[in-house]
């Protein structure tokens, strides 16, 4: 069985083995491209352009496609090249972008919560952590914005239905990831308050604080809102 893990630190597998002779940069990137774009046909030409863009070589295409099937053994079968279309086939594979992807389109489908809970656990770290092609860092950007908003998604849902510690579960890591978000930190801090944690309320207006002065040399100061809730902590102590 295939199995690819994009998000963090790159990774593949074939029946629980790291396959030999993958690793030529070519051959990684050639499946990981592949994988980010399992839900549509593409045109070779435009893969060899990304590849090699000196050349956009499609022989450079044919040779990496070579090796990457034999690399991949039993697998290697996944990999198609027909009438000028190159496709990853990912039926009874193991991969978390396209599992990702899938998760977030049965939420926008139907609104499932599970959905979105799944999407933000395949998330691991920034898609393929350290590369730095063009694509590559368009792709990480899109996917990081896309667990973003499951992150505030869900938590506003929990919020709502009243479960306050799982929505300051995903707040927590909201504002870890987006520091710049008010909204978020007003949200956890709301949260806390309704569990009666005052000191780690207390804390995240503190933080917040020193993250909104050292970004704005000291011209910025928290939303009204969570002073409000400051002084209601206080008032309550």
């Amino acid at each position: 069985m295939l199995s690819m893990k994009l998000f963090g630190a790159y990774e593949v597998h074939v029946d629980g083995m790291v396959p030999s002779g993958l690793w030529r940069r070519s051959g990684a990137q050639l499946l990981a491209l592949l994988a980010l774009y399992h839900d549509r046909d593409i045109r070779a030409t435009w893969v060899a352009e990304l590849l090699w863009p000196g050349t956009g070589s499609l022989d450079s295409l044919d040779q990496c496609l070579k090796s990457a099937r034999k690399a991949l053994g039993p697998e290697g079968c996944r990999l198609e090249l027909w009438n000028k279309v190159i496709r990853l086939r990912t039926d009874g594979a193991e991969i978390d972008v396209v599992t990702f992807d899938g998760a977030l389109r049965a939420h926008h489908q139907r609104q499932e919560t599970e959905a979105l809970r799944s999407a933000i656990d395949l998330y691991r770290g920034p898609l393929l952590h350290s590369w730095d092609e063009g694509w590559a860092l368009l792709e990480r950007k899109t996917r990081k914005e896309q667990y973003l908003d499951a992150l505030q998604m869900l938590a506003r849902r929990f919020q709502a239905a009243g479960d306050h510690a799982s929505a300051v579960r995903y707040l927590r890591c909201l504002v870890k990831e987006k520091p710049s978000l008010e909204s978020a930190w007003c949200e956890l801090m709301m949260a806390l308050v309704e569990l009666e944690e005052r000191l780690e309320a207390i804390e995240v207006y503190k933080r917040y604080q020193q993250h909104a002065h050292r970004i704005s040399d000291g011209k910025l100061r928290p939303p009204p809102v969570m002073t409000q809730l400051l002084t209601h902590i206080y008032t309550r102590v």
